[in-house]
């Protein structure tokens, strides 16, 4: 039986990589959008399933005065306990004043954004989880007669397309306008790789037989169409295949991508600290906080086991600041 490769060999860890990079831009939007909600939440943070009565309860401890109220009906109601009347305003000393109205609007676009990220969190974890070496998952579902839309996207990417199981993706062959409401970071990320471009455009047919039928793909039809658009390659010699690692370029690809990994994880771990420490260089040091990160640094050689020390990630990150400027 005949077996395949992507020719882009870390091309699964280029598209992860670019889910954290997505994870650390919206973190830094989250920040900015709970800022304002924390100044009129006296300093807190809201859980996730706060509502007015939370809202109005914090105010009254805080010697507020309730200058409005509101009359709900059952339907208004997202909770269990009934209360019909709710102060949607307060003012203190006459001068400053607070409306649910606006900490509503805000809370809502907080909470759908930090729900966001917690899937995205938790698909980039169930990603490489299920992540398979030796293009083992690619040469698995190679097999199978048929492919989803959003299987073959998955194997030409080098994901494992079991990890659909437990992640819903809406991305498809026929998006329609309204399937944008409810898009997870993941979806946005497929619809931006030139592996759904050009599949997405393929023809329906390919020499008269069926290439891609609504959601099926013809997997036949779909390694031939693979290896002509230069995602996949066969492997003509397996023994040689392994070979073929050794040379200096492949090294030096490798010592290039784990690089790049393990300056990102960093610039994520550091932006995801919580400590009193402030410098790069303090927080790289301390031993808890690089112990934590070292679970997600790969070795810089690729057949080595050391990971780069807290000095080498100071100047990766120093050099990416660099580059920015």
């Amino acid at each position: 039986m005949n077996k395949y490769k992507l020719v882009n060999e870390h091309r699964a860890k280029e598209f992860i990589n670019n889910l954290e990079l997505l994870k650390k831009e919206n973190l830094i939007n989250l920040e900015k959008i709970l800022n304002p909600i924390k100044q009129t939440y006296f300093g807190k943070t809201p859980s996730l399933n706060t509502n007015i009565l939370d809202w109005e309860k914090i105010h009254l401890e805080n010697g507020w005065n309730g200058s409005k109220k509101m009359t709900f009906s059952d339907e208004q109601m997202p909770w269990d306990d009934l209360a019909p009347e709710c102060f949607t305003e307060f003012s203190f000393d006459g001068e400053k004043s607070h409306s649910y109205g606006l900490f509503e609007y805000r809370f809502k676009r907080y909470s759908e954004l930090k729900k966001r990220l917690n899937n995205l969190n938790e698909h980039i974890e169930i990603l490489e989880k299920t992540f398979t070496k030796n293009h083992e998952s690619l040469n698995e579902f190679l097999t199978d007669d048929t492919l989803t839309f959003v299987e073959s996207i998955f194997t030409l990417i080098g994901l494992n397309p079991i990890s659909l199981k437990t992640i819903s993706v809406i991305v498809s062959n026929d998006i329609k306008v309204e399937d944008y409401e409810f898009f997870e970071f993941i979806d946005e990320a497929l619809l931006e790789t030139k592996e759904y471009r050009r599949l997405n455009k393929a023809p329906s047919l390919i020499n008269n037989q069926a290439f891609i039928f609504y959601d099926k793909v013809y997997t036949k039809r779909l390694i031939s169409w693979s290896i002509e658009k230069g995602f996949i390659q066969k492997i003509e010699n397996e023994s040689n295949d392994l070979l073929d690692d050794i040379p200096l370029h492949k090294y030096n690809d490798y010592r290039g991508w784990a690089k790049v990994h393990n300056t990102i994880a960093s610039l994520v771990a550091i932006e995801l600290y919580e400590g009193k420490l402030e410098s790069t260089r303090s927080k790289l040091q301390d031993k808890v906080f690089y112990k934590k990160l070292s679970e997600k640094l790969v070795p810089k050689d690729k057949d080595g086991a050391d990971k780069p020390k807290p000095k080498t990630l100071e100047n990766y990150i120093s050099e990416y600041n660099n580059f920015k400027k």
